[in-house]
Order: C-alpha cells, then sequence, then structure tokens
C-alpha cells in the first residue's frame, strides 16, 4: 500500500490523474449518467462485431504504418518483437506518455536505441494530426466557424513546426551544445531528429502516409457505429465532425497528461454544437471509449500474453 501511495504521490503520475479525473467529473456534471449508461448497454451485438472488425483493421494499418518507418530508419526488429511492443503500445495508448511504451519494449527486446524508434512513432503521430486537421478543414463543426481558419493554420504551423526542428541545422546545434553545458549527452536528441528528418524527408511520408489515412477511416467509422448504437441520430458527416475534434484534442494535449476525459469532454462540446444535448454526446464519446477499449484489448492482450516469453527470456540474468 505503501509503495502505492508512493507511485501516485509522483506529480508526473498524479497531475495526469487529476487532470483525468477534472475531465471526468466536468462531463458527468453536464449530463444524466443514468441515462448514458442505459444507452450503452443498449449498442446492438451486430455493432458491437462490426466496431471489433474496424478495431481490427485500424491495427492492422497502423501495424504496417510503424513497421514500414521503422525499416526506414533502418530498425529490423523481429515480427515477434515488433509484434509484441506494438501491441503493448496500443493498450498503453490512453496513459500519459503510453504513446512511446512500444519504443521502450523495443529497446529491452531488440536493444533499438528509443531516440531513434520513437522518431517513427512521432512521425505517426503528427501524421494523424495533420490528417485531422484537414479533417477539420475540410467539414469544420457546424455552430463553430471558427473551427476551420484554425484548423488551417494549425495545420500549416503544424508543417512548420516539424520544419524548423528537423531542416534548421543552426538550431539543432544550439540545442545541442545547450544539452552539452547542461552535462546531458546530445547524442540522443540527435539520434532523434536526424530520424525525424529521414521520415519527413517527402519519400518515406509519400509511400506510408496514407495508411494514417486508412487507419483513421476505420476509427471513425467505428465511431459512427457506436453513435448509432447508443441512438444518436447523426450523419456520417457529423461523426467525422465530432471524432476529428475530439480527437484533435486528445492528440495534441492528452500525449502529455491523459486522454480520458479530455476526448470526452471535447467531443460532447463537439457534439452540441451541432444540435445534440450533452447526454447524448457523452453517451457516444463515453460508449466509444468503452467499447473500443474493450476491442483492442481483446485482440491485443492475447497477443501480449502469447508473446510475452520473448521479453522474459531476455530479462533473465545471463
Amino acid at each position: 500500500m505503501k509503495a502505492l501511495f508512493q507511485y501516485l504521490n509522483r506529480p508526473k503520475i498524479f497531475v495526469p490523474l487529476l487532470l483525468m479525473a477534472a475531465f471526468l467529473a466536468a462531463a458527468l456534471a453536464l449530463s444524466n449518467i443514468g441515462l448514458v449508461f442505459d444507452r450503452i448497454g443498449a449498442i446492438p451485438l451486430r455493432l458491437l462485431a462490426l466496431t471489433t472488425l474496424f478495431a481490427a483493421l485500424y491495427l492492422v494499418f497502423k501495424g504496417l504504418q510503424f513497421y514500414f518507418f521503422l525499416r526506414d530508419i533502418g530498425l529490423q526488429p523481429g515480427w515477434r518483437d515488433l509484434t509484441l511492443a506494438y501491441a503493448v503500445g496500443e493498450l498503453t495508448l490512453a496513459l500519459p506518455m503510453g504513446i512511446y511504451a512500444q519504443n521502450y519494449v523495443l529497446l529491452r527486446l531488440e536493444g533499438s536505441q528509443p531516440s531513434r524508434s520513437a522518431a517513427a512513432t512521432t512521425v505517426m503521430l503528427l501524421l494523424e494530426i495533420a490528417i485531422l486537421f484537414l479533417t477539420l478543414a475540410a467539414v469544420g463543426v457546424k455552430g463553430w466557424p471558427w473551427v476551420q481558419p484554425l484548423a488551417i493554420a494549425s495545420f500549416f504551423g503544424l508543417a512548420g513546426f516539424v520544419a524548423l526542428v528537423t531542416r534548421w541545422n543552426q538550431l539543432r546545434r544550439i540545442i545541442a551544445k545547450t544539452l552539452q553545458h547542461l552535462k546531458l549527452s546530445p547524442r540522443p536528441y540527435l539520434h532523434f531528429v536526424s530520424s525525424l528528418d529521414l521520415l519527413t524527408g517527402g519519400h518515406s511520408l509519400l509511400r506510408h502516409g496514407w495508411l494514417s489515412v486508412l487507419y483513421l477511416a476505420a476509427l471513425f467509422a467505428a465511431f459512427d457505429a457506436v453513435a448509432h448504437g447508443v441512438g444518436a441520430p447523426l450523419t456520417m458527416h457529423q461523426s467525422v465532425s465530432i471524432y476529428a475534434f475530439s480527437l484533435s484534442a486528445a492528440l495534441l494535449f492528452g500525449s502529455l497528461t491523459t486522454q480520458v476525459g479530455l476526448t470526452e469532454v471535447a467531443g460532447m462540446g463537439a457534439a452540441h454544437a451541432l444540435g445534440f444535448d450533452y447526454t447524448q454526446g457523452l453517451a457516444m464519446l463515453l460508449g466509444f471509449r468503452l467499447v473500443w477499449t474493450a476491442c483492442i484489448w481483446l485482440i491485443c492482450l492475447p497477443v501480449v500474453i502469447a508473446l510475452k516469453s520473448q521479453l522474459d527470456q531476455r530479462s533473465r540474468p545471463k
């Protein structure tokens, strides 16, 4: 119990948990929680099965992209190690910095430098955010006229930031010297930026960036299925609008804090702007989180259990 208290008392753990609780409390205060769970419990079995299929497609397309990006920077882990690392990463995705769990699993399994493999993970995240910005620029959120111009500005701001980090050699030297001055090794930073530069150079994005479109399409389709399952009479255009907005907020801020709660609050706001009440909005967003998480765990957890011996063998003292 003391060890658990010490773990939870760490700022990097406590603060995200506190934020998650605050977001969820705000979502619950705005809605009828009893009705929300009634609607979630009434989701038809056929739609749950359809969502599982979309989750499988999502995992396949995203996993292929992760493999291709690793290969482009010269990392070629065995398929068992890669599958295990990727499955662990998907299971921890909603946790603070959980997106990078797969990179540390690869470190233990293959000795792959996290500073290099993290570049592949980061490019995938940046691609997701860029595509979401473009999606919001195209579909917008009815009732919020500021969303489309903000999405366009954010897209070009993101592109400019990536170009600045990867192409401006003077900035790279300044940061490296600053790290040396702080008695920190600049090597991990230089490895990360060099790998990021390679992946964003054009050829790799053109060859494999389209996979982001496919797995995000599977995600949007799954959200639409669950939204209809809780009784929300929305169009596919509205589904994309709501979830693109909520996921943009989650990816921009939730990767450093927590996606849980933030996604729901942002999505409820977008749904309300489109004419749905807060109870319907929370039923859609919370229902999707519960169903989608269950689908991901249903697929990934057996993979982790089956392949965990790979990690155990490398953990044994020689």
